[in-house]
């Protein structure tokens, strides 16, 4: 492969990055070409080593969309960043979409929690009716504000684990990358 053929085809598969980042990215891989060749290699010699460019491309794009999920953490962020963490490679399958998914049900099931609290004084008259004598009706206000206020304080907690879940579950991409990369 020459030279311009593995910049072009580097160039086409990290379209999606921002241009300044791309030429920057191509500026030094044409260097890498430059240095090769002063010291007496051929193009297609520099390119065999430095790898396939769509190996290269998935790697850089996982940590552009990493960085990307870093800075503005949202659902879509983390969701490219996890989807291109797991381009990389199928071990990644593993030991990316396994822990997301486990904490994702996690979540899911406190937030479940937090609903049924809060919906329980409801199903509680649907199941059992409203009590008639005082001391029921009594112990049914009572019942109803312990559960609508544990579930809505479990609700909004919830609501700063899952922001934290985001930027732990960030630093363990980061942290996947890097051993990928072997640093």
């Amino acid at each position: 492969m020459t030279k311009q053929e593995f910049l072009g085809k580097l160039e086409e598969l990290l379209e999606k990055m921002p241009e300044v980042e791309r030429k920057d990215i191509l500026y030094d891989y044409e260097e890498h070409f430059q240095n090769g060749m002063t010291s007496g290699k051929s193009e297609a010699e520099i390119a065999s080593s430095l790898g396939s460019p769509q190996a290269i491309a998935k790697e850089i794009m996982a940590g552009y969309h990493v960085a990307q999920a870093t800075e503005n953490v949202s659902v879509n962020n983390i969701a490219r960043a996890v989807l291109a963490t797991v381009s990389l490679g199928f071990i990644n399958l593993v030991f990316v979409i396994g822990p997301l998914f486990g904490v994702m049900g996690v979540l899911f099931a406190f937030y479940a929690v937090a609903v049924v609290l809060v919906a329980s004084p409801v199903l509680m008259l649907v199941a059992a009716g409203m009590p008639s004598e005082p001391t029921g009706i009594l112990a049914w206000i009572f019942t109803s504000m312990v559960t609508v206020g544990a579930g809505s304080l479990l609700g909004i907690g919830m609501i700063f684990v899952t922001r934290w879940a985001g930027k732990v579950f960030l630093k363990y991409l980061q942290f996947n990358i890097r051993i990928i990369r072997g640093s």
